[in-house]
């Protein structure tokens, strides 16, 4: 039996995303009410008045929706009015597109994708403009980003479990379509939780030759303050090293921040990218410091998360001094603007 993978969207409107779902063929495909199917891309056209449950299958080189006997090549569901569609049982929202032998395509509003990105209980101890900043950060980089999501990768499953926390669907709600510009453009962005009072650019921080707004030094708060330390026998071992000879890192002058790390063995020379590093040696932040005598390495650093973007601690901190979502976001992205999504 064949996966589903990529079909080229139809009907795509501004500000939607697409989401490849993790559904192989046959699956129980059901619309609760009135909608339309196209086939082929446009080749012909069907609006029909009344729900429809049934298997939707691969049958003789296509597919094919229930009893009908002439498989197609490719098929999209569009629900109207208040319909619903349920995929073996759960529910989802937009439009789906499914091609013979590739993975079926959800085309939902941007929103939708950032409910499941938000709808978190650790988030939801924030502020609500606090909030409101994180919404329009996330929907800058989800617009920003011209590819086709994995629905594992944001562990989307439809939209059941969305709004089950009403101040983060209020944040949402309030800021539709507000999103983030420099010199009129989106860029890449994202948030750490506590940046230690700097942050790095997107740019700098992962190596890339996109213009994105530069760090910042951001009003002074209580900074969290870790330190972990190793065997160097640990050591090597977490970073899969042999006879360890040198380690160099690679700072952003301006915050402080390590944005990857030189790790010389017997066996030459390799470079990590320091989230990777970050992982191998489960440490919290990419601000740090290290230091070693003849049986072992200790490290000190400050903050939580890789120190870009968003900080969610100065956010809170300004947040409740009154600040709004926008002063939040231009404190910690300097030179940007709020803007309406172009329609």
């Amino acid at each position: 039996m064949k996966a589903l993978l990529l079909l080229a969207p139809l009907y795509l409107i501004a500000h939607d995303c697409q989401i490849e779902l993790d559904y192989s063929l046959p699956i129980h495909l059901e619309c609760t009410g009135k909608h339309r199917l196209i086939y082929n891309e446009g080749q012909a056209k069907t609006d029909c008045r009344f729900s429809k449950k049934a298997e939707l299958k691969e049958k003789n080189f296509g597919i094919v929706w229930g009893s009908e006997s002439y498989p197609y090549q490719e098929l999209t569901l569009i629900p109207l009015n208040e319909s619903r569609v349920l995929i073996n049982g759960a529910e989802y929202a937009g439009r789906f597109h499914c091609a013979y032998g590739k993975k079926i395509i959800n085309d939902v509003n941007v929103d939708i994708l950032l409910h499941n990105l938000m709808q978190k209980s650790d988030l939801n101890a924030y502020s609500t403009e606090t909030l409101k900043a994180l919404a329009i950060v996330l929907r800058t980089d989800l617009c920003y980003e011209s590819k086709i999501f994995e629905a594992k990768e944001f562990g989307y499953e439809g939209t059941a479990l969305l709004y089950q926390y009403p101040k983060i669907t209020e944040a949402i709600v309030e800021t539709k379509d507000l999103v983030m510009k420099l010199d009129d453009n989106l860029f890449p962005t994202t948030y750490c939780h506590d940046s230690a009072g700097t942050t790095a650019s997107f740019s700098t921080l992962f190596k890339s030759h996109l213009t994105t707004p530069q760090g910042a030094t951001l009003p002074e708060i209580p900074v969290h303050k870790w330190s972990k330390n190793f065997t160097k026998q640990d050591f090597a071992e977490r970073l899969k090293v042999t006879n360890l000879k040198n380690l160099g890192f690679y700072k952003d002058k301006q915050s402080q921040k390590i944005y990857a790390v030189k790790v010389e063995d017997a066996l030459g020379q390799r470079v990590l990218l320091v989230e990777r590093f970050m992982q191998m040696l489960d440490l919290e932040s990419n601000h740090f410091e290290l230091s070693s005598n003849a049986t072992s390495f200790s490290i000190v650093g400050k903050g939580s998360g890789l120190g870009v973007g968003l900080c969610l601690k100065t956010a809170e901190t300004l947040s409740q001094k009154g600040q709004k979502a926008a002063d939040i976001l231009t404190a910690c992205y300097p030179h940007i603007k709020i803007a309406v999504l172009d329609k």
